[in-house]
């Protein structure tokens, strides 16, 4: 074996500090908190980050998600270096494919349940943690243009730029099976253009779309909780006002909630 060829061999793309390694399974538990109590959301005390429990009654949802080694060898041409991949619920189907440079975690893509346009990269990859997101004093800024494969015609058809912004908040602590561990609050806001039909040309309308999020990362862990805010048609409270709903007024009403989700380490005691 060659010199080169022995050291890269010998090469390992570990995950960064605050990002799980492979083998890792999470369930994610979904719910929805009242703007009215936005402010417990995530307390701290004596320098250490207290996350809330949701009851029972007030789970939307669950689901797990894997962290493993590569093992979809189809898009290796599209993806290039894979140093992980993140399977969300039971089905296989639904991956997001990351990759570890110099201490920063990069999505490269998804794949999409489409069998004509299964999957869509980013370019260049999109930084979701830079190497240097402890010690972060600006506003971070990372854009990359969407690209959806075309199994049919055997390329990619451009789409519209994403661009992602991280802001650190704050650094604490977190206490995760019994031991003390550095954690970091974040801000991050994803936006997207879009492209409007006008006459026979599109416009694209930059940042068309945005969605500002928090997160609670913790070294080793990566992020343990996620939670922002959100908006919707109001909903009927009850059956009484199921036909008020219906009326135009009322659907034109917006509603404000906080959608929140707790990533739990699989056979881990998180407090």
């Amino acid at each position: 074996m060659g010199l080169i060829l022995f050291l890269f061999a010998g090469c390992s793309h570990e995950p960064p500090k605050y990002w799980p390694a492979n083998g890792t399974i999470f369930r994610n538990i979904y719910w929805e908190i009242p703007i009215a109590d936005s402010s417990a959301v995530l307390l701290k005390q004596a320098g250490q980050w207290i996350l809330p429990e949701p009851l029972p009654r007030e789970i939307g949802k669950t689901e797990l998600s894997r962290h493993r080694n590569p093992k979809m060898k189809r898009y290796k041409t599209q993806l290039g270096r894979v140093d992980q991949e993140v399977v969300r619920g039971l089905s296989s189907s639904d991956v997001e494919f990351y990759r570890f440079d110099k201490g920063a975690v990069l999505l490269l893509g998804h794949t999409i349940r489409d069998t004509l346009k299964p999957l869509v990269v980013y370019d260049p990859p999109l930084v979701l943690l830079p190497s240097n997101i402890e010690n972060l004093t600006s506003l971070y800024k990372t854009e990359a243009v969407t690209k959806t494969w075309n199994n049919d015609l055997n390329h990619f058809e451009k789409g519209q730029k994403i661009r992602i912004k991280i802001e650190l908040k704050e650094s604490g602590t977190r206490m995760i099976d019994l031991e003390n561990l550095h954690a970091l609050l974040c801000d991050m806001t994803i936006s997207s253009d879009r492209a409007v039909a006008l006459g026979e040309t599109n416009l694209v309308v930059p940042d068309a779309m945005q969605m500002k999020s928090s997160m609670l990362i913790v070294e080793t862990f990566g992020p343990v909780m996620e939670w922002g805010i959100r908006s919707r048609r109001k909903r009927p409270q009850d059956h009484e006002h199921a036909r008020e709903h219906i009326n135009r007024e009322m659907n034109e009403k917006i509603e404000l909630y906080i959608e929140a989700t707790l990533h739990i380490e699989m056979d881990k005691t998180v407090k």
